[in-house]
């Protein structure tokens, strides 16, 4: 495979990957290691009333009515690799709360380092 085919299947395979993403019936948003949202998908964006791009490059903790208890949580998050169903109070674009649990999920690069984290809410 020379290295236009390489670059080519690149693409596709990540272009497959935002689409599953986009088109998960849950709501799921990918951060970046920092916290800034990379992705929001439909069902995420209907859940919050968002239009297409509007929560990405904001911190995720934007989008919290308030951090979880727990100080330092992202750190947490980051260091234990995932969380599962944390109470949280979701902040919709109109300002109204919506309750869910929120699980997680680092997703590691190369050298085991933070690449993405895939997070989940589930409303209650």
């Amino acid at each position: 495979m020379n290295n236009a085919d390489r670059t080519l299947a690149g693409v596709a395979a990540a272009a497959e990957g935002i689409l599953l993403v986009e088109n998960a019936p849950l709501p799921l948003i990918v951060a970046s290691p920092d916290g800034r949202i990379s992705l929001a998908n439909r069902a995420m964006r209907d859940l919050l009333g968002f239009e297409a791009t509007a929560p990405v490059g904001q911190p995720i903790v934007d989008l919290l009515v308030e951090e979880p208890d727990a100080e330092g949580w992202w750190g947490d998050l980051l260091a234990a690799g995932a969380i599962h169903e944390i109470p949280v109070q979701l902040r919709r674009r109109d300002g109204q709360a919506v309750p869910a649990g929120f699980s997680a999920l680092v997703v590691t690069g190369e050298g085991g380092a933070a690449a993405w984290v895939v997070a989940r809410a589930t409303p209650v």
